[in-house]
């Protein structure tokens, strides 16, 4: 049967990061926009980042695709399982923590700071002494740019 799909978008970073989406894509005639096309055209910008995420795995995935892809971006990376719990159920503490993560990586060098996390797509640090960059919103300007949605 044919896909009716006009495009799949995968708005998440440990997803986009565990499966080979051009591979699915080629297998379901679909186009398919993973986080991976978002962080392939941005991080091109920056030698240091912090990032924040779910898991230990995600992160690793991360640092493997930065690897593969440019391997001169430096990477701090923050293992935050309990914030995006907090973020989950909206808990008031969440961007002020996330604004003390971003602040530590500035302070160590960072150029920017990705939420490594479509959970915190909401969360807004004020004031941030480096650039956040939200990949999720990203994903979903590219799309409108491309006509996608």
């Amino acid at each position: 049967k044919q896909a009716s799909a006009r495009v799949l978008l995968v708005f998440c970073n440990t997803l986009s990061f565990e499966i080979d989406w051009d591979l699915v894509s080629a297998k379901i005639g679909v186009p398919i926009v993973s986080l991976t096309t978002i962080y392939r055209e941005f991080m091109v910008d920056y030698e240091r980042v912090g990032v924040v995420a779910m898991s230990e795995s995600t992160l690793m995935n991360i640092r493997s695709f930065f690897n593969k892809e440019h391997t001169k971006l430096e990477t701090l990376s923050f293992s935050m399982l309990p914030l995006v719990e907090g973020a989950e159920k909206g808990t008031a503490h969440i961007n002020e923590m996330l604004g003390r993560l971003v602040k530590v990586s500035a302070d160590l060098g960072a150029d920017a700071f990705i939420f490594g996390c479509t959970h915190f797509e909401d969360c807004i640090v004020q004031n941030p002494a480096i650039e956040i960059i939200y990949p999720g919103n990203k994903l979903i300007n590219h799309a409108i740019k491309k006509g996608f949605i």
